[in-house]
C-alpha cells in the first residue's frame, strides 16, 4: 500500500474479519487489525474498508464515517 499511496489513490481494503481469523490460512490477530488501522491513518490516499460489524471494529474506526450495508440474497 505504501508503494502506491498518493493523494489521488483509492484503495479497497478487505482484511480478514475480526474474530474469524481461524478461517484464514495466514492468520490475522488483534494486533494485525490495530496495525492495519495505524497504516490507514497515515495514508495520503483514500480507502474503502469492508469489515464485519462488531464492537471492536466500531471502536477501532470510530473517527471514520461508516455505513451499514444490507445484503439481499437472490434465489
Amino acid at each position: 500500500m505504501r508503494r502506491y499511496d498518493r493523494p489521488e489513490t483509492l484503495f479497497y481494503v478487505d482484511p480478514p474479519y475480526f474474530q474469524a481469523e481461524k478461517y484464514y490460512a495466514e492468520g490475522f490477530g488483534e494486533t494485525d487489525h490495530i496495525r492495519l488501522k495505524e497504516v490507514l491513518d497515515k495514508m495520503q490516499g483514500r480507502f474503502v474498508l469492508t469489515y464485519n460489524d462488531c464492537p471492536f471494529v466500531r471502536e477501532l474506526y470510530r473517527q471514520y464515517p461508516a455505513w451499514n450495508v444490507r445484503v439481499i440474497l437472490l434465489p
